[in-house]
């Protein structure tokens, strides 16, 4: 039946994505969204503990999808290779890995000292300015049809908050990407490889120099995962300055606020004079090593057991929650290899375990 009802729908759903397409308009409430609210913990009570996930019609995401798939081969070639994130040929591990050599260079002496900071960016996909995403997509060199299309994919959307099971609201809203929609991480990496371009700039100018490493090694200045960002640098006060700078002027054009209170920045072996004055200068606190990044401790040296025993621990802990529902044996396999397999992938990308702790 269903298959019967796709045969005949078919050609009327061709004819509605081709007019798109041709005359560059959608037709009413095509756009239409539902907001579903999914708590980022339990007891969340307040709307910022909410993440906001707005589910598409399958026709409206057809068009999304192809505009997808041509900009998925182009990005790659014009977006930083210091982004990591939702683009081809490019993994999460090299982040981590990148990152991890970073963190084992900090203790090296250099003048200033040597930072890793962690930047968080606030409501990242919600709210980036439309304004800004079509000047970048011009200064990129899309055709003005390209952009005249991600124009009226924008301002169609119409939005409805699920609440309890039910639809609750009908109204527009003016900046954000949509979390869901296949286009919108590809649009977030071309509008935030804006505030890449300007750290590469930076350190182009000397205004922002690089961590220093025995035999003249240097690091990477950066790297992203979507909105992860990771910054490596000395811990010279112009620099710093520099860097507020540029932050201030990106969140300024594009919406994206930095998230003081998730920030951190990570050394070793300063004064607790020498981090006040970085936490004054920077406006938020140091943090401690080991700290997660994208899932995955990172540290200073060799992996030992204590580095890597929090993972264990929850892998353990949910093992003994499965224990307790009634699973058939290929029920445990498909936890196993979806959840457990999950848990472990990237740190074994990055580390050696230690023997006494994967016979655990």
């Amino acid at each position: 039946m269903v298959r019967g009802l796709l045969v005949l729908m078919g050609e009327d759903i061709c004819n509605s994505v081709g007019q798109f397409f041709r005359e560059s308009w959608l037709l009413p409430n095509l756009n239409s969204n539902n907001i579903i609210l999914i708590p980022k913990h339990a007891g969340a009570d307040r709307i910022d503990e909410f993440k906001p996930i707005a589910l598409a019609n399958f026709q409206f995401k057809i068009i999304s999808k192809i505009l997808a798939s041509r900009l998925t081969v182009i990005a790659p070639n014009i977006v930083s290779s210091q982004q990591r994130g939702f683009l081809k040929e490019r993994h999460i591990q090299d982040c981590i890995c990148i990152a991890s050599e970073a963190i084992n260079l900090l203790d090296y002496k250099s003048f200033g000292g040597n930072l890793a900071i962690k930047l968080d960016i606030k409501k990242a996909f919600d709210t980036l300015d439309w304004n800004f995403l079509q000047d970048t997509l011009k200064a990129f060199g899309f055709s003005s049809k390209f952009v005249h299309w991600v124009k009226v994919i924008l301002y169609s959307a119409k939005l409805s908050i699920n609440v309890n099971g039910e639809n609750v609201g009908f109204f527009n809203y003016l900046r954000g990407v949509r979390q869901g929609d296949p286009l919108s991480p590809l649009f977030f990496c071309l509008a935030e490889d804006v505030f890449s371009r300007g750290l590469s700039k930076l350190v182009s100018e000397r205004r922002l120099i690089p961590i220093d490493g025995p035999c003249g090694i240097q690091t990477p200045t950066h790297v992203l995962y979507a909105d992860d960002i990771l910054i490596f640098c000395k811990g010279l006060k112009v620099n710093l300055l520099a860097l507020n700078s540029l932050t201030q002027e990106y969140a300024q054009a594009s919406g994206q606020l930095v998230n003081l209170v998730k920030c951190k920045f990570y050394t070793c072996s300063a004064s607790d004079r020498k981090i006040s004055n970085l936490s004054a200068t920077l406006g938020f606190h140091a943090g401690s090593l080991p700290f997660t990044y994208l899932g995955v401790p990172l540290f200073k040296g060799k992996p030992r057991r204590l580095h890597l025993q929090p993972i264990s621990d929850r892998i353990v802990a949910k093992l003994a929650t499965w224990k307790c529902i009634s699973l058939s044996i290929m029920g445990r396999v498909e936890l196993v290899q979806s959840v457990i397999h999950s848990m472990l992938a990237y740190s074994f990308h990055i580390y050696a375990w230690p023997s006494s702790l994967l016979k655990t």
